[in-house]
């Protein structure tokens, strides 16, 4: 049935859904502007490699187009952080070009593709800064032997416009924006704040079971979360 329903349909219906459920949970999405001359003073950041493949020219265009939109917006203590309610449509009207993107497992060329890399260093930037992760999805299954890892396994956040979001909450006592600059061959996100900012110990765990990869984040010594996925390459 669902492949008789229009995609533009589908996804309409989709995001009427992800509205609803943020409006019965409370999570209240007041974005501020940024000023162009801010600055706060305290930094947390994480790096990370951007490898050559035959779309990443198109790549590092998507991550700078959505890092500008980014950039816009300033939170408060206690406001939710929502990846694709600053990007906005990863449509080529948009500006977004061709790119890879891991849909149910399988490489696909579509706008906006290699954004999941910029989500994933947001979320990452949450583990260390301590914000509350309040919704993030792991890829399903891991395509990547170790050489070729960008970001520790269970530290990703695939997004999917209308259907899987990355959102956070500024549990810290300062405002707080993010920031990326991304080059050739690099990515640096930036979480920067009006007050201190208290940097977190992460680990990742893993371990394989019944064809499935299985990584345990703690911070702090405590268990976060557990994230799930098949296994494509050895490692």
């Amino acid at each position: 049935m669902r492949k008789f329903v229009p995609y533009r349909l589908r996804l309409i219906f989709s995001l009427l859904k992800m509205h609803i459920r943020y409006f019965v949970k409370g999570y209240t999405l007041r974005m501020g502007k940024a000023s162009e001359n801010m600055h706060f003073e305290y930094i947390s950041s994480v790096s990370q490699p951007v490898f050559r493949t035959s779309t990443s020219a198109n790549k590092i265009h998507n991550l700078k187009l959505a890092s500008t939109h980014i950039r816009k917006y300033v939170f408060q203590p206690g406001e939710y952080i929502s990846f694709w309610h600053m990007t906005g449509v990863p449509a080529a009207e948009k500006g977004y070009l061709p790119g890879r993107n891991l849909v149910n497992g399988v490489l696909k060329e579509e706008p906006g593709g290699g954004l999941c890399q910029l989500s994933g260093l947001m979320y990452h930037l949450a583990l260390v800064a301590g914000l509350e992760i309040v919704e993030r999805y792991n890829h399903s299954v891991d395509i990547y032997r170790e050489e070729e890892r960008f970001t520790p396994l269970g530290a990703d956040a695939t997004v999917v416009y209308g259907y899987k979001n990355l959102l956070l909450r500024n549990t810290t006592a300062s405002p707080l924006y993010f920031e990326f600059i991304v080059t050739g061959d690099r990515a640096e996100g930036r979480i920067c704040s009006a007050g201190p900012l208290k940097e977190s110990e992460l680990r990742f765990e893993r371990e394989e079971k019944d064809k499935n990869r299985i990584v345990h984040t703690y911070r702090n010594g405590l268990l976060l979360n557990t994230s799930v996925y098949g296994i494509k390459n050895p490692a």
